[in-house]
């Protein structure tokens, strides 16, 4: 490792002693250049390799020492030395200096410290937020052709960031950003998005694929999708499987939930219930809620309740519906927390409110007998006809009962029958009983035993 540290070194110090920066001519200030080196040098010996290593050590040295060249040049006005003493700065954590140094150098019209200073007004370090000077700094080093830029650029047109969001813009400046480096993983990344907005699969497909073999962790999640849908290449669980596990080694949230889901599915691979709660939790330490909720369900099922109860909770701060519907339901039970009425209601509410179907039946089950609530009919009713109109079974009975007997809800034998057949067809035991006897009462239908009959014989073979 350290003669490969050495040889690119070698390579550093020559192409930092040639090139110039973009919209600059071939230096001649030597001492300029010698210290642009050091730090390259410097940077690339901590890139490869450890905190702890002597060589991040010898890295840190040698950009200091150059340090010591590029204040001198930066306080003199130059622009090139202004950009290496922000990055510096940047890096050292000492945002005010790095904002200080990177404007000034930007000033002069230079492209890296425009786009690195557009990244702190993007970002609001050490400045107020604002994503439209972000995109305008972005936008004038991009046209002096620096390849980061144009990729920022496209980004930012493509999510709206500072600037109207436009797919043929974001295509135009990612085409450029990958012009000018095709091996700029991010940019194919973003534009295989473009793609496949337009759906145009295939192109979509091929830019996440380069975007993957850069390990652009985007990317393979990006590839991995596709082979498991079909989309812009053919249907192959087997590789979906292979790239989820890169991306997902990678620590990308989202494909670690999925590839839990794989593992636990059986999809493009055996399937494996310890594999799949590894991967659920790697991605609830990161925050992800669809795991967090999962990891709660799975220690629910084996009793694990204060587990169960802290991962839905977590979830529920959240705002997420079905965590809070969780929530609710361990207070009702009085799993990994004292029984609470009251909690169960108030977390069935929040559920309930988002839409959460299951919720709205408990919380229409609370209402009609009264727990942690005061007893009414009508809002009953309510969340019985939010979740009826989701087609959840039990609120399709429960509602048609209401009906059958006018609680909370003028009495109406057609509205009863109706929704008693909605529960009934979805096979609610229930529904099915309550519909024969419809059929069989003549209340609000036709009177017909066969009917009847076979709806008798339907909630009798349930049990």
């Amino acid at each position: 490792m350290k003669k490969v540290c050495i040889i690119i070194a070698i390579i550093c110090l020559v192409v930092s002693a040639l090139v110039a920066f973009v919209g600059f001519p071939m230096l001649r200030d030597y001492r300029l250049n010698s210290a642009i080196a050091l730090f390259d040098v410097g940077e690339l010996l901590q890139n490869l390799s450890d905190e702890s290593d002597e060589d991040f050590q010898k890295g840190e040295s040698l950009k200091l020492e150059a340090m010591t060249y590029l204040r001198k040049l930066a306080k003199k006005g130059n622009a090139i030395a202004q950009f290496y003493v922000g990055k510096f700065c940047f890096d050292s954590g000492n945002l005010k200096d790095a904002f200080y140094w990177y404007r000034k150098s930007a000033e002069q019209g230079f492209a890296n410290s425009q786009n690195n200073l557009g990244v702190m007004y993007e970002n609001a370090y050490h400045v107020t937020k604002d994503e439209f000077e972000a995109f305008r700094l972005y936008k004038l080093a991009a046209e002096q052709g620096l390849g980061i830029a144009q990729r920022n650029v496209g980004r930012c047109c493509y999510y709206g960031i500072g600037v109207y969001e436009s797919n043929d813009e974001a295509k135009k400046w990612l085409k450029k950003a990958i012009e000018s480096d095709d091996e700029d993983a991010g940019a194919h990344f973003l534009l295989g998005l473009c793609y496949e907005e337009d759906e145009s699969y295939r192109l979509s497909f091929r830019h996440f694929l380069k975007s993957a073999e850069l390990g652009d962790e985007r990317g393979q999640l990006g590839v991995a999708l596709c082979y498991l849908e079909g989309q812009g290449v053919e249907k192959d669980f087997n590789e979906s499987f292979k790239w989820m596990l890169k991306a997902a080694n990678q620590g990308l949230a989202f494909a670690q939930n999925k590839l839990a889901i794989m593992y636990a599915d059986g999809v493009g691979v055996t399937a494996d219930v310890k594999e799949a709660i590894k991967w659920h939790e790697r991605a609830a330490a990161q925050g992800f809620v669809d795991s967090i909720i999962r990891c709660g369900v799975i220690a629910l099922a084996v009793e694990e309740y204060t587990t169960a109860v802290r991962y839905f909770r977590d979830a529920a701060e959240q705002n997420n519906a079905e965590g809070q519907y969780w929530l609710g339901n361990c207070y009702e039970k009085g799993n990994g927390v004292s029984q609470s009425w009251t909690e169960a209601v108030r977390w069935y509410q929040a559920s309930a409110e988002q839409g959460n179907m299951y919720a709205q039946l408990n919380l229409g089950l609370c209402y009609e007998k009264g727990n942690g609530v005061s007893q009414s009919w009508t809002e009953a009713v309510k969340w019985y006809r939010k979740a009826a109109e989701q087609g959840d079974a039990t609120a399709q009975c429960n509602l048609g009962i209401c009906y059958a007997k006018g609680n909370g809800v003028e009495q109406s034998h057609s509205e009863a029958a109706k929704w008693f057949r909605k529960a009934a067809e979805q096979g609610y035991a229930g529904a099915q009983f309550n519909l024969g006897w419809y059929y069989a009462k003549v209340n609000g239908i036709s009177q017909s035993w066969t009917e009847a009959v076979k709806w008798y014989r339907k909630s009798a073979e349930q049990g």
